[in-house]
């Protein structure tokens, strides 16, 4: 594993290629857990691939390197799973956000050159984040990968995401999901498209996940960009 501006990263480059996608995995895993998504999403090695791994080190368990860009707040979560509901994160800006966001941005801007296009995306924490990084890299950015993602601080993320109009994106949910709720994404597919963003919502029936027939939706996608 490499290191990029402070940042452990897989990569898979293509020099000639001026296209970059940039994938952020969820909380509790690591880079390794989406990297092998890379090899279905571009079998024929066209773009530029960084799979970061986040900066905060876990340690759940000595058999597994359990990673996450910022806290989450365990016990609201306990609290509303032992209750049957969802935490309700649309009013809240988790503390380490903006840390995660900045050395993030420091990332990209390190592996981003003049003319280069950026792709971002990820699982759900990695899916929050890539939300929040979207209004601060708009001159760059093509398209938005938000795969079992949330609502966070919307006061703040939505008259920023109006500034975003014609930015292509693809949302995927569990209508099943226990940690995040599908209602709420729903609602935030909604929201992006009444802002002017161009893409669509992949519901499906499950969890927590991103199935095949979910991941080869995203393919889709990517091909068409």
């Amino acid at each position: 594993m490499e290191k990029v501006a402070g940042l452990e990263v897989i990569q898979k480059l293509n020099p000639n290629s001026k296209k970059h996608f940039v994938i952020l995995h969820g909380y509790g895993a690591n880079a390794q857990d989406l990297f092998s998504l890379q090899k279905l999403f571009d079998n024929k090695g066209e773009h530029n691939w960084h799979f970061p791994n986040g900066f905060i080190n876990l340690a759940l368990s000595p058999m597994f390197d359990s990673r996450a860009w910022f806290p989450i707040d365990i016990e609201s979560y306990e609290k509303a799973q032992r209750e049957g509901r969802h935490r309700d994160l649309a009013s809240v800006r988790p503390a380490g956000l903006n840390e995660a966001r900045d050395r993030l941005l420091k990332f990209i801007k390190e592996i981003i050159n003049n003319g280069d296009e950026l792709v971002l995306g990820g699982f759900s924490q990695g899916a929050m984040l890539s939300a929040e990084l979207s209004f601060h890299l708009k001159p760059i950015l093509k398209a938005v990968i938000l795969l079992s993602g949330a609502i966070l601080d919307e006061i703040s993320w939505f008259p920023k995401f109006a500034e975003l109009k014609g930015l292509k994106f693809i949302q995927t949910h569990g209508e099943q999901d226990m940690v995040l709720s599908f209602t709420e994404a729903q609602r935030l597919s909604e929201k992006l498209q009444e802002l002017g963003w161009e893409g669509s919502f992949h519901p499906f029936q499950g969890g927590h996940e991103i199935p095949m027939h979910i991941a080869l939706e995203v393919r889709n996608f990517i091909e068409s960009l």
